[in-house]
């Protein structure tokens, strides 16, 4: 494994300050290494041109997260252009192994790591999924280790909450790339484990991202293949307006031995207005789904008066706070009743502030436990000529109003191929799709998983 030394963080970011508004920043056709990610703030009208130059991003295996570094984050920006780069981990995010022994009485399996990867014996060790003969996450063995804390959560980018946290597996390294892991019996994980079976096991889930975008319109991602994320590849935070992404590849680097190329979902919208178009993509070993559009659910959990309300994120707790970027003055929030989902109501936002609604108006009857869909976040979603490829959840959820699927290709997906349907009590992703075009679409070998208890 190549040692890297110098941050070239640095350099990147006085290139694209010495770039101008409306101009080019031609990256060196080279190699660059980061322990930090690169920051273009405030910026219009920038293409970021990476040349073929290769970012590689610090990643620690055995560490938290927090000591790994994200690729980009675009803030504050429009017009902002970023291609043809390929991104790729210092250490892998995830290793392949196969089981070489089964204890289902004492709960725990043995595990040797294929030789393509270098191993310490102190890597943590969070997440396992057996892998078929097709490369596709079968669930015969599909486990999470949670945090011994189940009061410990995880916030990502302070605007994204992944339900529970995780940590490292209970194990013991028995030398020559060998790990005795251990499962908690009473869930029975290892009813159909067995030797020989293939595993993807990943170091981390919720791990820095590759490129994160915040209160930013017009951004275009093209040509950028990402071989190795910690975390989710793309995420998309409020207030953003119309994202362009074509031609990315996210896929693992041929002959690394990886299954996965994301330990989590590749592209996670939660704050779009506008428009969203994927086209030509490749999504090649997801951890988690491969496009997740939608915008955070809110919970009204009091009628202050004819047209004031407190407005909570109940995923959290339930007194779990929204943040102030949740809503603006002019959006358009749905009202839904929670259990049947039907739509009993809207209002439109004249202020909101620290959890206090303020309507200027209000339409049909807003009653204390119904749920909330703010509608400047449901964008116009188009997929185009994708590829989605043996992930472990979904291949596209679609939680928006309006979408089109078109001659994409769907194969080992454990779950379905498309979802198209929100989650008011788990997740609190809205919302409910009015239009939907599915067209020219290959679905082979989707929805196949199942559980044995």
């Amino acid at each position: 494994m190549r040692e890297y030394k110098k941050c070239n963080a640095d350099e990147i970011e006085a290139l694209i300050s010495a770039a101008p508004d409306g101009g080019i920043c031609k990256l060196n056709k080279k190699e660059y290494y980061i322990t930090r990610r690169i920051e273009i703030r405030a910026r219009h009208g920038l293409t970021l041109d990476g040349n073929g130059a290769k970012i590689i991003t610090r990643y620690k295996n055995n560490a938290h997260p927090d000591e790994s570094s994200e690729l980009f984050l675009i803030e504050g920006c429009e017009d902002i252009t970023v291609c043809n780069i390929v991104a790729d981990t210092d250490v892998p995010v995830n290793v392949s192994a196969t089981v070489e022994g089964v204890d289902k009485e004492r709960g725990y399996a043995i595990f040797k790591i294929d030789d393509d990867f270098q191993i310490n014996g102190d890597e943590q060790l969070t997440f396992f999924d057996s892998i078929d003969g097709d490369g596709s996450p079968d669930w015969l063995l599909h486990h999470y280790f949670l945090h011994p804390d189940r009061s410990v959560q995880t916030l990502m980018h302070g605007e994204i909450l992944l339900a529970n946290t995780y940590w490292s597996a209970k194990y013991d390294y028995l030398g020559e790339r060998r790990f005795r892991v251990y499962f908690p019996l009473e869930e029975r994980k290892l009813e159909e484990t067995f030797v020989g079976q293939r595993v993807s096991i990943r170091h981390t889930d919720k791990g820095p991202g590759a490129i994160v975008l915040k209160n930013s319109d017009r951004t275009v991602l093209r040509d950028i293949t990402l071989h190795s994320v910690p975390g989710m590849a793309v995420i998309v935070l409020p207030r953003c307006t119309d994202l362009s992404v074509e031609r990315m590849h996210i896929i693992p680097t041929k002959g690394s031995g990886c299954y996965f190329a994301c330990n989590f979902d590749g592209i996670h919208v939660a704050g779009l207005g506008g428009r969203l178009s994927l086209k030509d993509c490749k999504f090649f070993g997801m951890g988690d789904d491969s496009l997740n559009v939608h915008s955070t659910m809110g919970t009204l959990t009091a009628v202050l008066g004819e047209k004031r309300f407190r407005c909570n994120y109940c995923k959290k707790a339930q007194d779990g706070e929204l943040g102030d970027s949740w809503c603006a003055r002019g959006d358009i929030i749905r009202v839904y009743e929670p259990i049947g989902m039907e739509l009993r109501g809207k209002c439109e936002v004249e202020s909101f502030k620290d959890g206090i609604l303020t309507a200027s108006y209000v339409e049909g009857e807003l009653l204390e436990g119904y749920v909330l869909q703010n509608t400047a976040f449901a964008p116009v979603t188009e997929v185009v000529g994708c590829e989605v490829r043996n992930s472990v959840a979904r291949g596209l959820i679609i939680q928006t109003d309006v979408a089109k699927i078109e001659d994409c290709g769907f194969f080992g997906i454990a779950g379905s191929a498309l979802k198209a349907a929100p989650d008011f009590e788990y997740w609190y992703e809205a919302g409910p799709t009015a239009e939907l075009v599915m067209r020219d679409n290959r679905i082979q070998k989707c929805a196949f998983y199942h559980r044995s208890s």
